[in-house]
């Protein structure tokens, strides 16, 4: 995404892994690249921040981290974080230093989405009485198909029916409710999940 702004330059690129920042330096063709982001924004300084991970775990940090940094702005993969306690110290911290903070929800931005809605709006396709959304159903499934995907589907839904008079969700265990026997720890630093449909 980055490449197809002239008005963008990647000056530096942070991961611990050395492989994967390898191949950001290649794929992005940054002029630097650094092990720990809190060397990276120390020592560049960079006006725009993107943040990548998808794990939950290094958000808060990240997000806050940069702001105290001076970037102007922040443009973070989704989920956002862990709770609502970490949202309001990354929303807090962005305040304090005037630094705009968003979520990468670009399916909202594809060119067909204006056209959708439009249709929704002026009745073209019948009135709107219920939005479902799935996930992909994959491997991940249930719950923590929700905390990676949850966000974009929740975002349409939103796009399209506007403001929510309720909502109601169900996850599965093999066919049936879950209960606290079925939380375990998650993968990618989500936290307690459980859930499998």
């Amino acid at each position: 995404m980055w490449l197809d702004m002239p008005e963008t330059t990647i000056v530096a690129v942070a991961d611990p892994d050395d492989a994967g920042r390898a191949k950001a330096v290649e794929k992005l063709k940054a002029g630097r690249d650094f092990a720990d982001y809190r060397k990276m924004l120390d020592k560049i300084k960079p006006d725009l921040v993107a943040i990548g991970p998808r794990h939950l775990d290094q958000h808060r940090d990240m997000v806050v981290a940069a702001a105290a940094a001076g970037a102007k702005g922040i443009y973070m993969e989704k989920p956002f974080c862990r709770s609502l306690a970490e949202a309001d110290e990354m929303v807090a911290a962005c305040a304090k230093s005037n630094t705009k903070l968003a979520v990468a929800h670009r399916n909202r931005y594809h060119p067909v989405m204006p056209v959708v809605a439009q249709m929704v709006t002026d009745g073209a396709i019948g009135r709107l009485l219920e939005i479902r959304a799935r996930g992909k159903e994959d491997q991940r499934g249930g719950s923590l198909d929700l905390w990676v995907l949850g966000s974009h589907l929740m975002n349409l839904m939103h796009f399209f029916g506007g403001q929510p008079r309720a909502c109601s969700g169900s996850v599965l265990q093999d066919g049936r409710p879950v209960t606290k026997a079925d939380v375990k720890e998650g993968d990618e630093g989500t936290g307690p999940l459980a859930g499998n449909e």
